[in-house]
């Protein structure tokens, strides 16, 4: 039975200086969130102790401090790119808003204004590198409409000489499986991306020719399919083909007795600029293995001058569910400027490596790589250096949530072990942190800058990222000095007159403050907070009517703490046999 009023079981949290003074939590009201084109907008009913992005998951996080969740929720709007809004109040005096997102946001498109926090969704960058006189790599990120996309390109220019294509064959077998790490290293590439389809048990499941020697022919049962060939004079064709007896020949009458290399996949998707999708003739689409789902795509392609184009189309967590489709793929090579392109092996299996180091992988992405049968290689004897290491190194391990501040430096390496060229560029991207801006640039291969807390106690995470190179750091931020003292008290069910006080500590700034001894003296007991800077006493209720209170460095508190009710006796109705003590034989 509840012992107490009603009125007498909500949250009681007092704030009090000395005995005299006592200030209550205030009510806040969650508001309803909403987006505007691009633009997610959460309006602000009174100024935050707290915001930042958040990664694993990715989140907008919004705390206030000193404050108690007052009121239901709004409904979560279905907005693109977010997956669920959640509202909380994990501790007494702190109420917390978490948009959970699909992706990662750059920094800099967090905004905090007088009336609301509001964060920019829709975002594109792209930064080039090059790795030979032959071989440029550029890496795209972008999100539109609540979607990501990771495009990674390697462009292959044959007219400058000294670059070429290649065909791995993992461990030079046709019934086993590599990383494409291992190819490129094997190979002496400079990179490369994954090849044809193959079996579950390994090796090709499709057409493999190099060195002058039919590898793997097609596969029998299906009709054929789109074929990348490099021929002898250096002409790049795209034919459905078959192999007859050791020779390749192509399903239009095209010419291909002078092939150097080539390797299946499919289907077609361009053909002399259009998009030209052959899924349903390669068996590839409904009725057969449809690959025509939202995934991760790996392709080939040529340009209008003659450049060759290898590819990675991949999602910011899950490769199965996340990419693009064909149809997608197409025109984003159509607008790339690309004139021929087929399809090759993807989901799962999309993978580029650039020398040692896998870039395909979104940030959230699982980090495992893929064993292929086949790999397409870019080859030069002239390599150039390009960001390959970075490494992050802090100057505090911990530091005051408040305003803390942390010395950041940022090292560069290149491949060939060396600081990277002045000017290359770096993006940070923090968690409880703040820089004064997010695109830096090395000097003598190092970023030097500084991290100020924004306020939210826990682990401050520093991540930088240059080329397919990432690194990150962490900072344990606290909480300052206790200040106040805020409690909550509640009966204890079932026993009359008992109570459970709960009580927490925060600094200045209200964020909440652990491992600190506190006494309730009417309990004769001592307590230290937990992280979330609470502990629980319970105690009689006692006569004088509140409890005290006390720690080191605040004066003591006095909680209220209602008298219990007395127990209701039910009443009898009338006509109803009193109830009788006494065994019957004794009437």
């Amino acid at each position: 039975m509840n012992c107490f009023p009603r009125r007498a079981t909500c949250l009681l949290a007092l704030m009090l200086t000395g005995l005299t003074q006592a200030d209550e939590l205030a009510p806040f009201a969650p508001s309803r969130l909403s987006r505007a084109g691009s633009v997610l907008t959460l309006p602000l009913s009174r100024p935050p102790s707290a915001v930042y992005l958040q990664s694993s998951p990715e989140r907008l996080v919004v705390e206030w401090a000193g404050v108690r969740l007052n009121g239901s929720p709004p409904a979560a709007p279905s907005t693109p790119g977010v997956s669920s809004v959640r509202w909380r109040q994990p501790d007494l005096s702190h109420v917390v808003c978490e948009v959970a997102l699909n992706y990662r946001v750059p920094p800099a498109g967090l905004r905090l204004g007088d009336g609301a926090v509001q964060l920019d969704l829709d975002y594109a960058w792209e930064d080039r590198y090059r790795l030979s006189p032959a071989v440029v790599w550029s890496r795209q990120e972008q999100a539109s409409g609540g979607r990501y996309l990771l495009w990674n390109q390697l462009e292959l220019d044959p007219g400058e000489g000294g670059g070429s294509l290649a065909v791995g064959l993992a461990k030079d077998r046709s019934d086993a499986r590599e990383k494409i790490t291992a190819q490129v290293q094997r190979f002496t590439a400079l990179g490369g991306v994954n090849g044809g389809y193959f079996a579950g048990s390994g090796g090709p499941l499709g057409i493999v020719f190099r060195d002058g020697k039919l590898v793997s022919p097609h596969v029998g049962r299906r009709p054929p399919r789109t074929t990348l060939g490099v021929m002898k004079d250096g002409t790049v064709s795209f034919e459905q083909v078959v192999a007859r007896q050791g020779q390749l020949a192509s399903r239009s009458g095209s010419p291909w007795g002078d092939v150097q290399l080539a390797l299946g996949g499919g289907p077609r998707l361009l053909r002399r600029g259009q998009v030209a999708l052959t899924t349903q003739e390669e068996a590839l689409g409904p009725g057969g293995n449809d690959i025509t789902r939202n995934c991760a795509r790996t392709a080939v392609a040529v340009t209008r001058s003659g450049r060759v184009v290898l590819v990675t189309a991949s999602g910011y967590s899950d490769n199965h569910l996340q990419g693009c489709r064909l149809e997608e793929l197409a025109e984003q090579l159509q607008a790339r400027g690309c004139t021929e392109a087929m399809n090759l092996d993807g989901g799962a299996s999309t993978t580029m490596a650039v020398g040692d180091t896998v870039v395909s992988r979104g940030p959230a992405a699982p980090a495992a790589e893929i064993s292929v049968a086949t790999t397409l290689l870019v080859r030069d004897s002239r390599p150039q250096p390009y960001p390959a290491r970075i490494s992050v190194a802090c100057s505090e391990r911990a530091m005051p949530a408040d305003g803390g501040r942390a010395n950041l430096s940022v090292e560069v390496l290149d491949s060939s072990g060396q600081p990277v060229a002045d000017g290359t560029l770096v993006r940070l991207y923090a968690s409880r942190l703040k820089f004064s801006k997010t695109k830096w640039v090395t000097k003598g291969g190092k970023v030097e800058l500084q991290a100020v807390a924004l306020g939210s106690v826990g682990d401050g995470v520093v991540r930088a990222e240059c080329a397919g190179a990432r690194d990150e750091a962490h900072i344990d931020l606290q909480a300052g000095a206790a200040r106040r003292i805020y409690a909550a008290v509640a009966p204890v069910r079932g026993q009359f007159g008992r109570v459970l006080l709960t009580a927490q500590a925060v600094d200045a700034r209200g964020c909440p403050v652990g491992r600190l001894s506190l006494r309730c003296a009417e309990a004769d007991q001592v307590h230290t907070t937990g992280a979330n800077g609470q502990c629980s006493f319970e105690l009689m209720a006692p006569e004088g009517g509140y409890a005290t209170l006390t720690c080191p460095g605040v004066e003591a508190v006095r909680v209220v703490i209602p008298a219990p009710a007395a127990p209701v006796s039910p009443t009898p109705r009338p006509g109803a046999t009193p109830a009788v003590e006494g065994p019957l034989d004794s009437l």
